[in-house]
């Protein structure tokens, strides 16, 4: 896949001071602090969003990942890929999950 890039990326001693941000997070916000303003992030971690929104950073989740995906007929339905995820323990709660799948269309 010769449209992934892997960098190695600085994560601001800030960041690393939040005891709750996993590591993956800091990650992904240094580096769209690095991009800048067209940066895209997909992070469904709470401190990880409210700390994205904290740097004026656009930010979208698994959720928003797969609507969009269903909307430009990458894949038919949301509500088996959630339910799947959740057997992966992927964690969603049932008001976010009843609103995307009336975004969606599926119920």
């Amino acid at each position: 896949m010769d449209w992934i890039k892997s960098r190695q990326i600085r994560v601001p001693e800030y960041l690393d001071l939040i005891p709750d941000l996993g590591k993956g997070e800091a990650s992904v916000l240094a580096l769209a602090v690095e991009l800048g303003r067209d940066a895209l992030v997909v992070i469904d971690d709470k401190l990880g969003r409210e700390m994205a929104k904290a740097h004026e950073i656009r930010i979208t989740g698994t959720a928003g990942i797969l609507l969009k995906a269903k909307q430009s007929g990458r894949i038919d339905a949301v509500g088996s890929c959630l339910d799947e995820l959740a057997r992966c323990g992927f964690r969603l709660s049932q008001r976010v999950r009843e609103d995307v799948l009336t975004i969606a269309g599926e119920i």
